[in-house]
Order: C-alpha cells, then structure tokens, then sequence
C-alpha cells in the first residue's frame, strides 16, 4: 500500500501533479510546531503543519540550462498527535531531496502512524511520527511560489 493515501484529501495533491509527487528539490516555506492544541475531552496533541513549494521536473532545457520546471503548487501539509520529532537546519531556503512518507506498524490500540522524512538537500532535514495527517490546501503558484490573485484564498486545486 502506497502510505501517502492514509493522508486525509491526499487526493489533491495527486489531481494537481496527476500523481503523488516525491517533491525533489521541493523548498519547505515555512513549518509551525504546536504543542496544545486541543483534542477531544480535554486531551492535547503536538501537532506540526508545513507548506513546501513543488513542481515538476521535464526533461526540457530551458536557455539557461537547466531543466524546465511546471505544474508549480503550494501544499500544505497538518500532521496531529506527532511523537519521535527531529528537526534540524531550517534556513533560508530549506530544499529538500524528497519528502518521504511510510506507514508505521500498528500500536497496540490499532493505529497506524506515518513517518515523514525530510530528505535534506540544502537545509531542512528531520522527520517525525504522526497518527493523522491531512493535505489542507494544494494552490497552484508561479515559479517562485506566488498564488496569483485569481487562486489565492482558494481551497485546494
């Protein structure tokens, strides 16, 4: 089983790329860590959200030399009840080689955790467990990671 479809509207991200993406070369933008969110009956969970700037790869060369570059998206990723965090070289650009996401064993109170891993390229790198992880907006973006006006505020693709 393909781990990324236990991601709740994973669905997005594949109608935007028309395929679940490894987000090589994918710049993390930004990352927030939250440890009290609420849960049910007064129960707290860390959570982390994120939103990496994706796009795929051609095999065309632009004038420049380098590969050409489309289907630019913004995704933004909500992970609850993280556990096992390890997060290191957040910079300026924080580029990673890939984002990987695999399905844990279950615990004993049947749930199946994801490990996310930052590959790290040129900055960010780590990963993290989590008991829930959903895809809360994926907007298509130009080349720097710009929503033009048209989409911006849209939910999802």
């Amino acid at each position: 089983m393909d781990a990324y479809k236990i991601i709740t509207n994973h669905y997005l991200v594949v109608e935007a790329f028309c395929y679940w993406p490894s987000l090589h070369d994918a710049e993390v933008f930004w990352i927030k860590l939250e440890r009290l969110k609420e849960t049910y009956k007064g129960y707290f969970s860390p959570n982390i959200e994120f939103e990496i700037h994706g796009w795929e790869m051609t095999s065309e060369i632009t004038e420049k030399g380098f590969y050409k570059l489309h289907k630019h998206h913004l995704i933004h990723f909500k992970f609850e009840n993280i556990f096992d965090v390890e997060l290191d070289g957040f910079n300026h650009q924080s580029t990673i080689l890939g984002l990987g996401i695999t399905a844990e064993p279950r615990t004993e109170a049947g749930i199946r955790p994801l490990k996310v891993i930052f590959d790290p390229a040129y900055g960010l790198g780590g990963e993290f467990k989590a008991h829930k992880g959903t895809v809360l907006r994926v907007n298509p973006c130009d080349e720097n990671g710009k929503i033009s006006q048209q989409t911006s505020g849209a939910d999802g693709v």
